[in-house]
């Protein structure tokens, strides 16, 4: 099972996910090894799917690969669609038994007395040792077999491929056009393409430094707006990769001797004189193929070392400075990164991909949903949309929501705004950088030798007075290590701050799951698809071709495990995958960037919540306004929160759009110094996270950390000492702080009278406003529990039941015993009978125990009353339900095959999961809290794959009754 990945040794292990080393694993596996291929990228066969290589050549498995793909309609006369050679790279893995391990990066193979231990690793949870047998090394710089004493030249210099994919021309060229040299790009060629009306285009660059080759683009896009046959064109993916044009090393003289359980699969590891044909993608597989089938020969059990001196075989990485490291380089760390480099700041940004803009650029999600414009950001979109001619051709840009289409931006066109931005402003960045670890002190002691790396991070609390003084970072070349004045955390999932001790919340109270995530991809739509919802949207009538997201939630994950992220990796492609392709059913792109919406919050000097953005909360240390709605896509909130489940489940608010201003005190992680976190993961309750992560807010959060950084570095001062009234001045100058952009409370003010007729009378935001601003109104609230109207008798039973006050008990009894199936029309909203089960459950209502044991064995009930009620159990804490909690768990008449998204593209009306955990582990856990323990339940969840579904089951072991 790939989540013990670590806990138990493989016979093969390939470093590296290049074409070389897919080739090794599939040759490797398909000789009867078990094999673990580890890369640090999101994709394996980069040279094609992220580098866009079209052409595969001759060779055993290129030809197989070709094969496939023809007999799918994605190759064609030699060339193959780069999309659809990603997936099926993947389904090739997948049905030949590769095991895979992405976001990992090789550091150093690990031996004792000359014998292979295994391979060090560095991901987003910190650094990891797998054991194995054998090693190939395929990574891109044969850093493995340098780090065991092989001679490794670098290239003196060694230029790159970049890529570009079009849509939408007139036809498609016949030959390759040959356009010359254009500023940094030379040898532009157009070539043809799979698909109708596409084609590739091609340049070279003199370095792979990825920035360079961005920078090449607009130039090169200049030259063919001039040529007729491109000037409608649309560009549809720029390649995340850059190609080798030759091998970038050489191996000189080989590494020590490891027993032949160590090999090479290099385009340089070979004579000199065929480098040329090794570096080749046919080079490239053949070389894999035979490392792989030498590893099957050579593989032997061997002796489990004793002691894994990994320490000695890491050298001591190279130390940079700067005023202000920014981790991530997503939605909010790209904006703080510019705003400190302004401010005159020295800034260093780490990012793990090879662009800057996150799920807006490389998640495809190009266009805004809600959240609040102005500041820096505005000149983003400006400069986005000035340079969007040179992208778009005569297509339209545009998301999907429930009113139509929406306009967008260019994503490729973003990447390069912000690239431009950032090197205007004077940040180093770092690519394909990922943080492994972080350096923190006492505040009390700032002898850098007292610090101590964190290389896991388990939720504990923070010590007190503890500094940031350093981060370490893993990229293609081994361990770098950051110093900073100041430190942001633009992770997106708090990995920095966790790290660095802070103390956080993860999932929901209920199961703790995370929001889910989205594997996205492009296509294009013609107006006249279903792909439009409202057809009289704005837009709708015009007949030009749509660039459109596909994007819907492709499942669950857990952020903080990369065994996890490489699960959800592979499940987001397999939705994607397609028995034919075509001209009108294809994708265009397929995003790198996983789609996640949702991982730590962290403890904050302040936590925002729901109240505070219904309330449309003021701040006196304002610095970020926000404002959507309760978007969390649940279809369970029988495992959400009594607040969440009143607002949307019971009163049907989903829709409805609210927010408050974002205090700096929420951007500082309590007990934590020089670090600030703007990210999704900023300090909100997990009621308010649905609504605080959209990419305005975020954008406007990492603007306000970057001031603030710069100005803490320039002056000396602590993050918490800095003037902040200062920050906001800065901030009003961008236009980050208008007033006329701050929201308005959802609620409109109205007398306690008012509101004693509204709420209980069915009208939700009376309701609200009743339990929370207006106590003084439930003594009249409980008169109505004797009105002849049951509407009136129901919600004052809930209003009274979410302060506490169980006097409408009988109420909500009655409403489960005759199964009141009334409901508003609203998404997500439910029967009040469901509603009744969960204020039953808070109230602690011991009457209610027969009442909810009839409904765990009721054949007619859904799902979502069945957890609700196993819940509701739990919380009244008496023994006498545990006989029909256990009758729950016999029950196998139920179908808990949970939709949790749907869109037109994919052909299929849901994408589903199994629930079964959900209710199995709700029903162990009430159990657990009523006394009458059943941890086989729990533990049979201890070996899923889903690491989400084995933490709720440790938690679920961990219960203790209620009355302990």
């Amino acid at each position: 099972m790939a989540y013990d990945v670590f806990e138990r040794r493989h016979e093969v292990v390939v470093a590296g996910g290049g074409l070389c080393g897919w080739a090794a694993a599939m040759a490797a596996r398909r000789a009867g090894r078990q094999v673990l291929l580890v890369d640090r990228r999101a994709t394996i066969g980069w040279e094609v799917s992220w580098a866009f290589q079209a052409q595969l050549g001759q060779g055993p498995l290129a030809e197989e690969l070709y094969g496939r793909l023809e007999a799918k309609g994605a190759a064609r006369n030699g060339f193959v669609s780069p999309a659809a050679a990603e997936l099926e790279i993947f389904q090739m893995a997948e049905e030949a038994g590769v095991e895979l391990l992405l976001g990992a990066v090789p550091l150093a193979p690990v031996a004792e007395d000359g014998r292979l231990c295994g391979l060090l690793v560095g991901g987003k949870s910190g650094q990891h040792l797998l054991t194995c047998d054998l090693l190939v090394d395929a990574t891109d710089n044969m850093l493995l077999a340098r780090e065991l004493g092989a001679s490794v030249q670098q290239a003196a210099s060694t230029g790159g491929e970049m890529s570009i994919m079009l849509n939408c021309l007139p036809q498609s060229p016949d030959g390759p056009l040959e356009l010359g040299n254009v500023g940094r790009a030379s040898g532009v060629t157009v070539w043809p393409a799979v698909f109708g009306g596409e084609a590739r285009i091609s340049f070279r660059v003199d370095s792979l430094n990825i920035t360079e080759a961005y920078l090449a683009v607009p130039e090169v896009l200049e030259v063919l707006r001039r040529h007729e046959s491109l000037r409608l064109a649309l560009v549809s993916a720029i390649s995340p990769q850059i190609m080798p044009t030759a091998p970038t090393h050489q191996l000189a003289a080989p590494p020590q001797d490891m027993g032949g359980r160590f090999m090479v699969a290099h385009p340089g590891a070979g004579a000199a004189d065929g480098q040329g044909a090794a570096n080749s993608i046919p080079g490239r597989l053949a070389l894999g193929e035979a490392a792989g089938r030498r590893a099957a020969e050579a593989w032997a059990p061997s002796t489990v070392c004793t002691r894994a001196s990994v320490g000695s075989l890491l050298p001591k990485p190279p130390h940079r400075e700067a005023d202000v490291v920014v981790v991530g380089g997503g939605t909010a760390g790209p904006l703080a990164a510019i705003a400190a480099g302004r401010q005159g700041a020295s800034v260093v940004l780490l990012e793990t991909m090879t662009y800057l803009g996150g799920m807006g650029t490389g998640g495809g999600i190009h266009h805004y949903y809600h959240g609040i414009s102005g500041g820096m950001q505005d000149e983003v979109d400006r400069r986005t949309e000035e340079m969007a001619s040179l992208f778009v051709g005569h297509a339209d840009i545009v998301g999907r929501s429930s009113e139509g289409l929406l306009a967008g931006w260019h994503p490729d066109a973003k990447k390069i705004v912000l690239l431009q931005m950032a090197l205007e402003a004077g940040v180093h960045l770092v690519f394909d950088a990922i943080m492994t670890g972080a350096i923190s002190e006492k505040v009390e002691d700032e002898a850098l030798n007292h610090g101590t790396v964190a290389r896991r991070h388990p939720a504990r609390p923070a010590s007190a007075g503890q500094r940031l003084s350093a981060v370490l970072a893993a990229d293609p070349a081994g361990m770098q290590v950051f110093h900073g004045k100041v430190f942001i955390d633009a992770t997106g999932d708090g990995d920095l701050a966790a790290m660095a001790g802070a103390q956080f919340n993860m999932g929901r109270d209920g199961d703790g799951l995370m929001h889910a995530f989205s594997q996205s991809c492009g296509r294009l739509a013609a107006v006249t698809e279903d792909y439009l919802i409202n057809r009289d949207a704005p837009g709708a009538g015009i007949d030009r071709p749509k660039m459109v997201i596909v994007n819907f939630d492709a499942g669950f994950c857990d952020p903080d495990d990369i065994t996890d992220l490489t699960r959800a990796r592979q499940l987001g492609l397999k939705h994607l995958r397609k028995d034919r392709w075509s001209d009108d059913n294809r994708w265009t792109y397929i995003a790198p960037h996983l789609g996640l919406r949702q991982g730590r919050q962290i403890i904050g000097d302040y936590q925002i919540t729901l109240l505070d953005q219904i309330r449309g909360q003021t701040f006196p240390d304002v610095v970020a306004y926000a404002a959507s709605n309760f978007d969390n896509h649940a279809r369970d909130y029988e495992n959400e929160s009594d607040l969440g489940a009143l607002w949307v489940w019971m009163l049907g608010q989903w829709h409805t759009k609210y927010g408050c201003e974002i205090p700096y005190r929420a951007l500082l992680p309590k007990g934590i110094e020089g670090l600030l976190v703007p990210c999704r993961a900023l300090a909100v309750t997990q009621d308010a996270s649905y609504q605080l992560r959209m990419q305005r807010d975020l954008q406007r959060t990492g603007e306000a950390a970057g001031i603030a950084a710069a100005m803490a570095a320039r002056q000396g001062l602590g993050l918490r000492e800095i003037d902040i009234a200062a920050v906001q001045d800065e901030l009003r100058k961008t236009g980050s702080l208008e007033v006329s952009q701050r929201p308005k409370p959802a609620l409109l003010s109205r007398p306690s009278q008012e509101l004693t007729e509204a709420g209980p009378a069915g009208d939700g935001q009376a309701l609200w406003q009743l339990v929370f601003d207006h106590g003084e109104a439930l003594p009249a609230v409980r008169q109505k529990l004797g009105s002849n109207l049951p509407a009136e008798r129901y919600w004052s039973a809930v209003a009274l039941a979410m302060t506490g006050d169980a006097s409408g008990a009988a109420e909500l009894r009655a409403a489960v015993i005759e199964r009141r199936d009334n409901k508003s029309e609203a998404r997500a909203a439910a029967p009040q009978w469901h509603g009744a089960i969960t204020m039953l459950g808070r109230i602690g209502d011991k009457e209610a125990v027969p009442v909810l044991s009839k409904v765990l064995v009721d054949k007619d009930a859904p799902p979502a009353a069945l957890v609700a009620s196993a819940r509701a159990l739990g919380r009244i804490g008496e023994a006498a339900a545990a006989d029909a909690l256990r009758a729950l768990l016999e029950r196998d008449d139920i179908d808990l095959e949970r939709p949790i998204a749907s869109h037109p593209a994919l052909g299929k009306k849901f994408v589903t999961d199994d629930s079964r955990w959900q209710l199995d582990l709700a029903a162990a856990e009430a159990l657990a809290r009523i006394g009458q323990p059943a941890p086989e339940v729990a533990e049979k969840y201890l070996t899923d794959e889903r690491a989400y579904v084995r933490r709720y089951a440790r938690r679920v072991l961990e219960t203790r009754p209620a009355t302990e």
